[in-house]
This record gives C-alpha cells, sequence and structure tokens, in this order.
C-alpha cells in the first residue's frame, strides 16, 4: 500500500457493535499501537501500526474517504506578536539563523530530520523579536506553509500550545476540504489522528490522559512527506527542570526556532549567543522610539551614541529610554541623568499603544530570573548582587579566592558562577572570566535595599581585599602584573562611586572587627589611587576613611595615625610638600603622645625615639629635601638612621632605606663623590641580605646612575642604569613602572650625553609603556612627554618641542590642576622654548605666570622657584639688558646659595654672571667669579672633570683678554695641560 504526498489511502470494515480503524504509517510520537477506549460510549477502537520511515498511511472510514482526499499543510499565520515596525538591525543574527535552517526549506526536497536553531541571551536583548521578525520575513521569503508560535514558559503552556496548535490545523483543514459547506469535523479527527478528541463543532478537547495523544499526532502531521515548509517557534523557554527537547520533533523536515535565557542548548541545536545592537542601529531605534527619527547634528548623535553605550546597546533597554525620552518630552542628552537618579522609572516607561513586547518591562523581565536563581541558590543571588558593585566588563571567578581556599569552595563557588550563566544573568568567558551586560548590572544593584544591600556591598569589599592580598603576595614573589592590578582598580572604582551614598550605614551595620576590615581595605583602595597618580580621589578616600577610623577607633590610634600618616605622603607626590611636612610633623606628635600614654616611652629623653615614629621621621626629612631645606633634611635622616641602627641593625632593609635618604640629600647638594658612597654601601647592603633583583637594590643602582649622571659621567650612568634596568626586567618585565622609570632615566642620560637619536628611542620606549601601564594622563607619563619636548629643544628643533611641552601642559593641568609644581614646570619649559625661538616678550609672560604660581605654591626659595627665577634673568641676558639680568641673577643666587655655596645649581647662576661680565667687558669682575666658579667646580666635581676644565678655559679666555693670564697660569695649567699649550700658540 503506498501513499504519496498527503494522499490518503482508506479501507473501512465494520461490524455491527463497533468500528475499527487501521492506520499504518509513521507514529513519530508514543501513541500505543492498541487503543481501546470505552466501547459502551461507541467509541471506535483504533489500531496504529507501522515503520518510522517518514510516511503515515491512514485507514480511514469511507464516508471521511470520499471528503478528504488530501492533508491541509497550508496554516494561516497567527502569531501572538505583530510585527514590529521599529526592528532595526540583527541582519548578521537572521543570516545565520537562515543558514542554519537552510537544508529545511531547501525546495528541491525535504530533509528526514528537523532541525533546531536556540537563541539565548540576557533578558531584553530582543530574542523573542528576532523570532517574530524571522518568522514573518521567513513567511514571505521562504514561503512558509505554517509557522507556530509555542509559549515554552513551562511544560504546561507547551502542551496547551501544541493543542492550540492542533485546533489551528483542525480548523485549517476544514476549511479546506469543506469549503462551501459544513465540515466533518468527526472525520477530520479521526484523518489527524485525535479521533474523539473533535466534537462537532470543531472544538479540540483534552484531559491529562489524551493530551499525549495530541502530541503524538502533532508530531505526526509534521512528519507527514512533502510536508517540510513549516516554522516552530519555542519562545521563552527558561525553564530547564523538564526535558523540553522531548517536545522537539525528531523527524520531519521542518524547523524548530528557541528562545531562551539559558545558554543549555548547545548539546542539541545550533545556540546563537545574542550581544547587543550595533551603533548604528541601537541609535536609530532610540531616536525613533523617542519621536526624533529626523534629529541631526553632531552633538545630537554624541548624546545618543552615550545613552545606548550606556544602555549596553540592549534593545528593551533602548526602547524604554526612547519611550521615556517621549513621554517626558526631555532632550537626548538630559536622559542620563535620569537613568541615574531614577533607574527604575527611566526603565519602565512603554506607550499607551503600539508596544510589541510582552507586559514584562526590562526589570520585570530580569526579576523573573532572579528569583528562580534565588531559589535555587541564595549564595548566587547574593553574588550577583555583589558584582553589581564591581566593574561589569571583566570579573574573575578567582576574584573571591584566598590562599587558603579548599577546593570544595572552589567548586560551590564555581556552581554559583554556571547557575547565574544559565539563566543569562552572567556571560562566561574563557579564561575564567565573566562579564554582566550594563543595564542588568544597574538593575541588580538598584533592586537590593537594606541588610541584603549590606550583605553585597560586603561581598563584593571581600572581594577586593583578597584581589588585594594576592597582589601583595604576588609583589613580595617579585612578581607584578600591571594587567591585573588594573582589574583591581576597575572594581575598586565602581565600589568607591556607589560607596559614598551608604558608607555610614554599611559600617552601621558591620560594627567591631568586620567595620576594621573594610576600613583597612578601603584605606589600601586609596593608596592605589595614590600610586597611580589619582592624588585628589587618594587624598578623599583617605579622610573618609580617617574620619571613620577616628569615629570607630578613636584618634590615638596607631591604624588611625597611619591613615593620616598616607595623607601626607598623597600631599608630597602633589608637590604639596609644605602640607605633607605639616600633616607628618602631626602625625609624630600624636604618634609620641599615643606612645608616652600607653607605653610610658619618652621620645624627648635619652631613650631617643621609638620605632614606631621611625618611618614617619624618614618622611619628614623627605619633606624637608623637597622643599630645599638640605641641611635639615639631612639631620632627619641622620635622626631615623640612628634610631634604626638601634632597634633593627646597620644592616637591616629599614635602616639602607635611611641611608638612601642620606645619599639623595648629598646628591640634592651637589655632593655626587659623598652621595655614591653612602648608595654604594646601600647597595652592597641589599645585595647581601635581598638579592641582587630585589626592588630596593635595582632602586639604589638606579640611584648611584643618576648621581654619576649629575656628575656628566655618563659612561658610569649608563652602566649603572643598564645593570637597573636588565634587573628589573628580569624580575617584573618590561612594562613595571619602576623598569619604566630606569627606561626614562636612561634616555635623560643620553640626551645630557647629546645622543639625542638615542635618547629619543628610549623616550619613546619609556611613554609607550607608560601609556600602556599608567595611563596617558599619569603624571609620569606626562614628564616622559615633556623630556621629550626637550630633545627637541637640545637639537634646535623649537616647534616640535614646543607642541610636546604643550601637549604635556594640557595634559598636566587637566590630571593635576593649574596650580600643581609640574603644571608651573611645563609652562616654565614653555617659556625657555619661547626663550630659545627669541620670542622675548612671550616668553617673559610665561616665565612670569610660572613665577607667581610656583612662590605661591611652593615659595620663594624653593629650587624650582629659583630655576625660574635663573631663567627670567638669562632671558634679559639674551637681550644684552645687563642691568635687569644682573638683577634676576643676583635674586637667582642669594636663592640658591642656601642650598649650599658650591651646589651645582649655585655654581650655574655664578658661571652665568660671570660670562655677562665678560660679555660687556668688564673683564676684573668676570674673573672674580669665573675664580669662585673654578674653585667650586674643582670641589665638587674634581680637577679632571670637564666642566672643571671648562671653567678653567673661561677663566683663562678672560685672564688673557684682561691681560692677567700669567697670574692665574699655572692654577690653569693643573686643570688642563693640553689646554694651555693650545692658548699659547
Amino acid at each position: 500500500m503506498t501513499a504519496g504526498n498527503g494522499e490518503v489511502v482508506s479501507s473501512t470494515f465494520n461490524n455491527e457493535s463497533n468500528k475499527v480503524f487501521l492506520q499504518t504509517g509513521v507514529n513519530h510520537g508514543n501513541i500505543p499501537v492498541l487503543q481501546n477506549t470505552d466501547k459502551s460510549e461507541g467509541v471506535p477502537i483504533v489500531l496504529q501500526a507501522g515503520i518510522n520511515n517518514g510516511h503515515v498511511f491512514n485507514i480511514l472510514p469511507r464516508k471521511a474517504e470520499t471528503k478528504i482526499k488530501k492533508i491541509n499543510y497550508k496554516i494561516p499565520m497567527n502569531l501572538p506578536f505583530p510585527r514590529n515596525c521599529n526592528f532595526r538591525g540583527r541582519e548578521a543574527e537572521l543570516t545565520t539563523i537562515d543558514q542554519c535552517f537552510e537544508r529545511c526549506f531547501n525546495k528541491s526536497g525535504c530533509d528526514n530530520a528537523a532541525v533546531v536553531c536556540a537563541l539565548t541571551g540576557t533578558g531584553g536583548m530582543g530574542k523573542t523579536q528576532i523570532a517574530v521578525e524571522y518568522a514573518y520575513a521567513s513567511r514571505e521569503i521562504q514561503g512558509l506553509t505554517a509557522v507556530f508560535w509555542v509559549s515554552a514558559a513551562t511544560e504546561e503552556t507547551i502542551r496547551t500550545s501544541f493543542v492550540n496548535i492542533m485546533q489551528r490545523i483542525v480548523e485549517a483543514q476544514a476549511k479546506a476540504s469543506w469549503p462551501e459547506s459544513n465540515p466533518d469535523y468527526i472525520a477530520i479527527g479521526i484523518c489527524l489522528g485525535i479521533p474523539g478528541l473533535v466534537d462537532r463543532e470543531g472544538k479540540v478537547s483534552f484531559d491529562a490522559k489524551s493530551i499525549d495523544t495530541i502530541v503524538s499526532a502533532l508530531f505526526s502531521w509534521l512528519a507527514l512527506v512533502g510536508n517540510c515548509q513549516w516554522l516552530l517557534i519555542f519562545d521563552n523557554a527558561d525553564e530547564l527542570n523538564f526535558p523540553i527537547d522531548k517536545y522537539f520533533p525528531k523527524n520531519g523536515g521542518g524547523a524548530v526556532l528557541v528562545t531562551s535565557r539559558r545558554q543549555e542548548f548547545l548539546h542539541c541545536a545550533k545556540q546563537i549567543n545574542l550581544k547587543g545592537l550595533d551603533k548604528e542601529n541601537a541609535v536609530g531605534l532610540l531616536l525613533n522610539l523617542a519621536g526624533l527619527p529626523n534629529l541631526i547634528g553632531a552633538d545630537n548623535r554624541k548624546h545618543a551614541i552615550a545613552v545606548v553605550e550606556k544602555l549596553g546597546f540592549m534593545p528593551l533597554a533602548i526602547s524604554h529610554a526612547g519611550c521615556f525620552i517621549h513621554e517626558m518630552n526631555i532632550p537626548v542628552k538630559e536622559y542620563l541623568r535620569y537613568y541615574d537618579e531614577t533607574f527604575k522609572q527611566a526603565q519602565s516607561r512603554v506607550p499607551k499603544i503600539g508596544w510589541v513586547y510582552r507586559n514584562d518591562t526590562a526589570t520585570t523581565t530580569w526579576e523573573i530570573s532572579f528569583l528562580e536563581v534565588q531559589r535555587r541558590n541564595g549564595s548566587a543571588a547574593i553574588l550577583l548582587l555583589a558584582c553589581s558593585y564591581l566593574d561589569s566588563s571583566e570579573i574573575s571567578e578567582a576574584l573571591w579566592e584566598s590562599e587558603w581556599s579548599d577546593m570544595e569552595f572552589i567548586t560551590q563557588q564555581k556552581r554559583r558562577f554556571s547557575i547565574l550563566a544559565s539563566y543569562s544573568l552572567i556571560n562566561r568567558n574563557p579564561g575564567g572570566t565573566f562579564s554582566i551586560h550594563p543595564v542588568v548590572h544597574d538593575w541588580a544593584r538598584e533592586r537590593v535595599n537594606g541588610p541584603d544591600r549590606m550583605e553585597a556591598v560586603g561581598d563584593a569589599i571581600k572581594a577586593i581585599r583578597q584581589a588585594l592580598r594576592r597582589k601583595e603576595v604576588s609583589q613580595s614573589n617579585k612578581k607584578w602584573d600591571g594587567g591585573e592590578e588594573r582589574k583591581i582598580m576597575a572594581h575598586a572604582e565602581v565600589l568607591y562611586k556607589y560607596l559614598e551614598s551608604i558608607f555610614d550605614e554599611l559600617l552601621e551595620h558591620e560594627q567591631g572587627a568586620n567595620a576594621e576590615f573594610i576600613l583597612d581595605t578601603l584605606d589600601k583602595i586609596a593608596t592605589i589611587f595614590w600610586h597611580q597618580g589619582r592624588y585628589d580621589e587618594a587624598i578623599k578616600q583617605y579622610r573618609r576613611v580617617l574620619a571613620a577610623k577616628e569615629r570607630f577607633l578613636g584618634m590615638e590610634n596607631l591604624s588611625t595615625l597611619t591613615t593620616a600618616h598616607n595623607i601626607g605622603s598623597v600631599f608630597g607626590s602633589q608637590g604639596k610638600y609644605r602640607e605633607a611636612l605639616e600633616q607628618y610633623q602631626k602625625v609624630l606628635a600624636s604618634k609620641q603622645a599615643l606612645i608616652k600614654e600607653q607605653f610610658g616611652y619618652d621620645s624627648s629623653t635619652e631613650q631617643g625615639d621609638h620605632p614606631l615614629t621611625l618611618e614617619t621621621i624618614n618622611n619628614i626629612a623627605g619633606a624637608m629635601y623637597e622643599l630645599g631645606q638640605l641641611k635639615e633634611a639631612l639631620q632627619q635622616y641622620q635622626r631615623a638612621l640612628a634610631g634604626k641602627e638601634k632597634y633593627l641593625g646597620p644592616d637591616h632593609p629599614s635602616t639602607l632605606q635611611a641611608l638612601g635618604g642620606i645619599a639623595l640629600t648629598l646628591e640634592g647638594q651637589g655632593k655626587y663623590n659623598e652621595a655614591i658612597k653612602y648608595y654604594q654601601r646601600v647597595l652592597a647592603g641589599n645585595e647581601m641580605l635581598l638579592g641582587e633583583d630585589h626592588p630596593a637594590t635595582l632602586t639604589t643602582a638606579h640611584n648611584i646612575a643618576s648621581a654619576f649622571d649629575k656628575q656628566f659621567k655618563y659612561v658610569e650612568a649608563l652602566k649603572y642604569y643598564q645593570k637597573a634596568l636588565a634587573g628589573k626586567e628580569r624580575a617584573w618585565g618590561e612594562d613595571h613602572p619602576s623598569t619604566l622609570a630606569t627606561m626614562h632615566n636612561m634616555a635623560l642620560a643620553y640626551d645630557n650625553k647629546g645622543d639625542y637619536k638615542e635618547s629619543l628611542q628610549w623616550y619613546y620606549k619609556a611613554l609607550a609603556g607608560r601609556e600602556k601601564i599608567l595611563s596617558k594622563t599619569h603624571p609620569d607619563t606626562i614628564i616622559t612627554i615633556g623630556n621629550i619636548a626637550s630633545v627637541f629643544k637640545h637639537q634646535g628643533m623649537y616647534d616640535e618641542a614646543f607642541e610636546q611641552y604643550n601637549r604635556a601642559l594640557v595634559a598636566t593641568e587637566n590630571a593635576l590642576g593649574p596650580n600643581h609644581p609640574w603644571t608651573l614646570n611645563a609652562i616654565h619649559n614653555i617659556a625657555s622654548v619661547l626663550h630659545s625661538q627669541h620670542k622675548y616678550n612671550e616668553s617673559f609672560q610665561q616665565y612670569q605666570k610660572a613665577l607667581v604660581g610656583k612662590e605661591r605654591v611652593m615659595g620663594e626659595y624653593d629650587p624650582s622657584t629659583l630655576s625660574t627665577i635663573h631663567n627670567i634673568g638669562s632671558l634679559f641676558h639674551s637681550q644684552r639688558r645687563y642691568t635687569e639680568a644682573l638683577q634676576w641673577y643676583t635674586r637667582a643666587l642669594a636663592g640658591r646659595e642656601t642650598l649650599g655655596h658650591d651646589h651645582p645649581a649655585t655654581l650655574n647662576t655664578v658661571g652665568d654672571i660671570a660670562f655677562m661680565f665678560a660679555e660687556q667687558g668688564k673683564y676684573s669682575e668676570s674673573i672674580e667669579w669665573y675664580t669662585r666658579l673654578l674653585a667650586g667646580r674643582e670641589k665638587t666635581l674634581g680637577p679632571e672633570h670637564r666642566l672643571t676644565v671648562s671653567a678653567a678655559q673661561d677663566l683663562a679666555f678672560v685672564s688673557r683678554k684682561r691681560n692677567k693670564f700669567h697670574q692665574f697660569r699655572d692654577q690653569i695649567t693643573t686643570f688642563s695641560k693640553d689646554f694651555s699649550r693650545d692658548l699659547f700658540r
């Protein structure tokens, strides 16, 4: 017996009490081979048999045969959603679905197995809208005969949807077979394999027992020969506590499209994980729904882009935003303020008519998923809320782990992440990280309040603390990962942003040891802000922590005083050395009082300084050094050294640190040889105690190089720089800030040497690293830009120098403000280029601007202030305005002599005064100044140094002009016999 293309082959045999119907062929579903119902009600016995080979044969009553000649496959479209007139983009996704179903809709023939494709992703990403658009488009393009919609929220809704589909098939069959007369629904029911379930009015009825018959009958209908142009859409298949794939037709040539937040269809379907819209279509969607489709202008476009970027290009969130803008009649640029301040209102507006989404708003769609996660695993739900206070773009799954975490803890955490990923509340990435959609991230933070919020914030703080601890351990093991530090700070920034409004509430909630733990963590976050050059944020955070510590721990508490001490350190990094010194002195006094009260230790007696005060004394010395109070700084460093040698021993790393401070101060005084001796002692101690590649050892090698560089001993300087660089690269790699600092200083040494090409290569290498690791606005990055400008200036490339100096100025002003010492130095540098270009009036204006700021911020006798005063003298000198020049030089000299009679800066001014007098032909005065210069150079640099020889040369030249050469002949010959011979020729 054969049948083709739905042709019904039927035969009938009867007896007086019952009718028996025989159906042979495919029985795709689970209908029993023999089904015997209650005979007393006259219900027929149905016998089904056959081979699962893709063909169905129905043996029906002869009466039905004459009425149903052909099974109808064309079912009218009846989707629960209209076609979305605002649907935009998604061409790639629609093409992927097309490719997935290509073999299903191939007109040349039907496949014998249905193809399943699943659209998965976060709620609000537009899965249902894509399915609706695909259904309408495919109906037109592919010529689909049937598109069925299944509500897949639960197993019950799936089964109910199947009944509704069968109802539509019955109705379509009735219209096809009886277009102009009353249909025989009994015959239709028998024909479709659901005898007795279709009443005479055509209504499909069912109960718990008969539902399986309907499901199987539907599968059989879908598997009929030639019926391969159908699309079955399972929408919102989020409940996976039952095997949903048993409701996917296994046979037949049609297509099954699933939408779900659950990313668990890889084993049974082609899974497409949805991301946001592309930028252009996202902007178009926003403006259409805002009623502004023709909005033009760069500013308007910029504001629209800002909105869709904030919303993570999520279609549903963008739709809410467009409706909100339209309903509230506000400019696009105003939306983000409403979003930040009234999130729920800004993400819940829908139009009164024309809303093509479900009744869910963006917030309710995620709430449904969240509640299901909370039901299954409460810890996973809290974990998601905690992540709402971290950076959403990349969160490490190991963030909560510590060195004590065992496999049970790690496994439990992995399960929590798996549950969250299953509901598309997070997106897991390769490498053990995950991300959260920005709007879901904002919703999660907005939904939580009260104790749950405090628990979530506390969990986020613990995660950051664990990460900070791992960072400290890595650094102690000479490992440093700049990328990891940036990730930690990205989380810290988000926490910092949202913590301000709940800070006091959090501490009140935690109390006791937990509160102290939180404050300690926030203190460490402030420290990273400080190290990153984000000084204003660091100060703000430190002050907040300080106020809390004073309230919870008391003002006279060592932890409180440590935070106060750290504020002084940030002041120092900001160039606010007076404020730093005052802060340190205040902390020192408080520590001394506390120690006296608690331990009975009086620092003013012969007992000397207590160990807990020595670091503060050391920092006081550092602030004095920066203020140019070199004599006082040296005294404080020696005081710290005495205490450290007493309590820690002469070779302790902290003791060696104090020795390094003394060396630095001697270097600042121009006593380079003495400084190098101290540095060498520190270097030897560090190498013995800590090893050649320890940070302290490498820093000391770097400092020795710097001292040689200032003596113009470039060979020795580069030797130590290369040693420091090689060690730092071994220990930390090329991108560590300390490695980059040595590269920067190597470039400086090459610049001083006159090897400008080599200098620029190292500067650009340091700049690339600093921009990558520290950011383009970090102070260290800006310093490198300024130094690159200096190299151009030294080569006479003034336009290039001006461009780079100006770039440094803009960056410094933006990062540090107009009154920061580095900003004022940048202005000074611009003035110096203008000076070199002979733009004297412009140069003088910039020097004056720098000078006023430096005197106000840094003081009249700060070395940097004195440098600007000296340069103003040089500016007048260049114009041969000797009287004004001498006034400024004299003022600079008076200030520089406070640094030392023979300080290099002092001698530079002495040399310029001597030259100016010589230029005027005032040789007697010139000889007097050159004689002082020569004596100072000999004393500080030695008789063979090139600057000493240069001073001797200048003195000889002026003496000859004044006919006094023979008076200084012996002295000059001491410094350079070769030079003397040349001169006599």
